[in-house]
């Protein structure tokens, strides 16, 4: 193997080593890849988006969702779905205002992926 970072080939499971087109790596999953060993020979292994996300629905994690040009209102639930495009499902719904507080339920809920900006364990928000 090469000195410096070989990136890793794609894969379809939840994690573990993968064997994509380009050859292995560190990490796999969805998405594929990881990075390799580095020059002191350690390994690192990237976090890709799609894994946190995948960890999240795994553990039924309620997260809290920031809205695209909504800055004042987020969606919190349980996340039971997603796509590539970042389009999730999210159960047990509930629309949050920022400002008040305020908690309006709407259940099961599709939010299209151009609205997400950011994604976050739900306790985490202050």
């Amino acid at each position: 193997m090469t000195q410096g970072y070989e990136r890793g080939g794609g894969g379809v499971g939840p994690a573990g080593p993968s064997m994509g087109r380009d050859g292995g790596g560190v990490g796999g999953g969805v998405g594929g890849g990881g990075l390799g060993p580095s020059p002191s020979g350690s390994a690192r292994i990237m976090t890709l988006p799609i894994h946190l996300l995948f960890r999240m629905l795994q553990k039924r994690t309620r997260v809290a969702v920031w809205l695209f040009e909504k800055p004042d209102v987020r969606l919190e639930g349980i996340p039971v779905g997603f796509d590539e495009y970042m389009n999730i499902v999210l159960d047990d719904g509930h629309e949050v205002s920022v400002k008040t507080g305020s908690r309006h339920p709407l259940g099961r809920v599709l939010l299209k992926g151009d609205n997400v900006t950011l994604v976050q364990r739900a306790d985490a928000v202050s």
